[in-house]
């Protein structure tokens, strides 16, 4: 197949006519400029969106790179955000125009209509919630999860666009932990830990700050241990999850160092390498010397609840509650932190401490998936979004299975996907991930396991050939 047909046996966009419409945007970008800065960006910005619908896979490798990022939004609100925002939407956009000058379909596993059943149940649950706004707000969020979904299984379908995409997202991780760790060196933290409060507000979360790192060490730890690539590349990904791992345990989030522990075992498992066990102590040995005594004191109030497990056993308690109030149908999307202090009031042997906090707000959120859903969905959602998760670890463990039997070359990015599922999962449960980008791109990593072989497409990731 020449460079001038596309994947799918189309003729594609020429390329000199792609350079030739992006040598005269820039042109017309530089006028711009000079007659309106403002004109001028976005012309300038005009030869990035022909790459994204000519060229899908480099938009989502950009979106993956920004995605780790967007933990820095709060430092400057506003204008960041809106950037990020404004790069999701042009890349799948670009992807949807794409797919339609090439006449692709859109297509999903059969696995995607248990996180689809998911969404849709949130979205009715707009017609009983306590706040139906905030419902219909966080639907349109699930929304645009759901197109991130869509877009990473559809755009990222052979070895090669998974890979190189994967690394950007690495690459995006590593400049977040570049500032991670200067902010360690600047004592700009809270309490020791890797995250910034001014007048009291917490501008940077910790476990969210760790979360979305997740992601990253789950590919440098498959890419690490993949023997069939280049060494310049293992060693590479080894020393970028190193970073992703020092940075992780200077937040000292234990949910996540849970889930790291979690991918760690799965691996040395899948691997049959016990070694790895000690290998990965050995990687967080920096992080833990960077921290001090502090690191230690809270795993050791966390594993005797000397903090009430930073009082997510009061939210427990109270949540327990909600649930057992509204048992099939919860209190409707988004409801957890609008009636928490309502029936705060009913728990009983909850901290003072924990009260006088809430009372400050009037709000708590779960810190807590599964608890979060079961109060805000019921019994219905926390069965789909459990059916969610399971499903597609299973896909991806039967197909890491196939592949590493084969010894195909697509098998670590298989395997890394699952474990960046499973961190998620094990994250979830202390800490709310179900409406962040990380957590629905694990979703989508393990979904491309998923595809099956058509007419159209044949050689569907992962069968089709690495190179």
């Amino acid at each position: 197949m020449d460079a001038a047909t596309s994947t799918f046996g189309r003729p594609a966009l020429s390329p000199t006519l792609v350079v030739g419409a992006g040598a005269a945007v820039l042109a017309a970008g530089a006028l711009g400029f000079i007659l309106d800065p403002r004109l001028g960006l976005v012309a300038l910005a005009a030869p990035a969106a022909l790459i994204v619908v000519t060229a899908p896979a480099a938009g989502v490798a950009l979106l993956l790179f920004a995605l780790p990022l967007e933990e820095l939004a709060a430092l400057a609100p506003g204008g960041f955000l809106t950037l990020h925002k404004l790069l999701g939407m042009a890349v799948v956009a670009g992807w949807l125009l794409h797919a339609l000058l090439q006449r692709q379909p859109i297509r999903a596993p059969s696995i995607a209509l248990v996180p689809g059943a998911f969404v849709l149940w949130a979205a009715v649950s707009a017609l009983w919630a306590v706040d139906p706004g905030m419902a219909t707000h966080m639907t349109l969020t699930y929304v645009q999860l759901v197109a991130l979904y869509l877009l990473v299984v559809n755009v990222l379908d052979t070895p090669a666009a998974l890979r190189r995409a994967l690394h950007a997202h690495v690459a995006g991780a590593v400049v977040l932990c570049i500032f991670g760790l200067y902010l360690t060196g600047q004592g700009i933290l809270q309490g020791g830990r890797t995250a910034i409060v001014v007048d009291h507000e917490l501008l940077m979360e910790p476990n969210g700050f760790a979360a979305a790192l997740l992601v990253p060490v789950a590919i440098c730890l498959a890419g690490g241990l993949d023997r069939t690539r280049p060494t310049w590349e293992r060693v590479a990904v080894t020393l970028a999850g190193t970073l992703c791992v020092t940075t992780v345990v200077l937040t000292m989030s234990r949910g996540a160092l849970l889930a790291l522990g979690a991918m760690v075992v799965v691996a040395s498992v899948a691997r049959g390498q016990i070694a790895l066990l000690v290998g990965a102590v050995l990687v967080a040995v920096p992080g833990a010397l960077l921290a001090g005594p502090e690191f230690w004191q809270r795993l050791a109030e966390g594993a005797t609840l000397a903090d009430r497990g930073a009082g997510r056993l009061d939210i427990l308690h109270v949540g327990s509650i909600i649930v057992r109030e509204h048992p099939l149908i919860g209190v409707g999307l988004g409801g957890f932190p609008l009636v928490y202090y309502e029936y705060l009031a009913q728990a009983a042997g909850i901290s003072w401490q924990h009260a006088l906090a809430v009372a400050h707000t009037l709000e708590k959120a779960p810190h807590n998936i599964y608890l979060g859903v079961a109060a805000e969905l019921g019994v219905v959602g926390l069965g789909l979004l459990v059916a969610a998760v399971a499903v597609h670890l299973r896909a991806a463990v039967r197909a890491w299975r196939r592949l590493e039997a084969a010894h195909h070359p697509a098998a670590a990015l298989v395997l890394a996907g699952g474990m960046a599922l499973l961190a998620m999962a094990v994250q979830g449960a202390f800490f709310d991930v179900e409406h962040r980008k990380s957590f629905w791109l694990a979703l989508g990593l393990a979904a491309i396991a998923a595809r099956r072989p058509t007419a159209a497409q044949p050689a569907a990731m992962p069968l089709r050939s690495a190179a």
